[in-house]
């Protein structure tokens, strides 16, 4: 099965939040970020709005662009980038894992999963409505970091030793620090 790790950022903690980003980095390096233009800020509630408005907002960088087609641009390892609604950003996500996975099951790794997995699966309905290439069952990093007796509220870029040029609460920083950490777990 091969391993992707994958975060999202969403308009708040509660039952009606909305995806606005999505980041994957394959075993390989290759990655994959796309924004929602589907998205309203008025699902954003007033508890989450300085969070959101700190934290996600400013890194929204195709949303700002007004890029509104796909575009892949190489920097040594795949990199592919999408400003779309939900249906196509579902569309490439799926054909997206398809191919780095060389037509194998894929293996969906996360961090603190109760929002981002129903999310994902939401893409396409439900989870039930998963491209048959992409398991069920996803892996999630705070269940491993407990599981090696390791506090799960442990900062992680920290942990991983990574830095990147990107800010957290990024969808693609933060699943390239969570790659990172499984690495260095397992």
């Amino acid at each position: 099965m091969t391993p992707v790790y994958f975060d999202t950022e969403f308009t708040g903690l509660h039952k009606n939040t909305k995806l606005i980003s999505i980041g994957m980095v394959a075993e390989n390096g290759d990655s994959f970020y796309g924004e929602f233009s589907d998205f309203e800020d008025g699902f954003v509630n007033s508890s989450d709005r300085a969070f959101f408005e700190k934290f996600v907002s400013p890194y929204l960088e195709l949303q700002k662009a007004e890029h509104n087609k796909l575009s892949s641009v190489s920097y040594g390892k795949s990199f592919c980038e999408l400003y779309g609604d939900n249906a196509t950003i579902a569309k490439e996500v799926s054909k997206w894992l398809l191919q780095v996975s060389a037509g194998d099951k894929v293996r969906m790794w996360g961090d603190n999963l109760a929002y981002d997995w129903v999310l994902f699966c939401d893409l396409w309905g439900h989870a039930l409505s998963l491209p048959k290439h992409i398991h069920y069952i996803p892996m999630d990093l705070s269940d491993l970091f407990y599981s090696h007796g390791i506090d799960p509220d442990i900062n992680r870029t920290e942990f991983a030793g990574v830095v990147l040029n990107i800010d957290k609460h990024h969808a693609l920083h933060d699943a390239m620090v969570i790659k990172k950490c499984v690495e260095l777990l397992i």
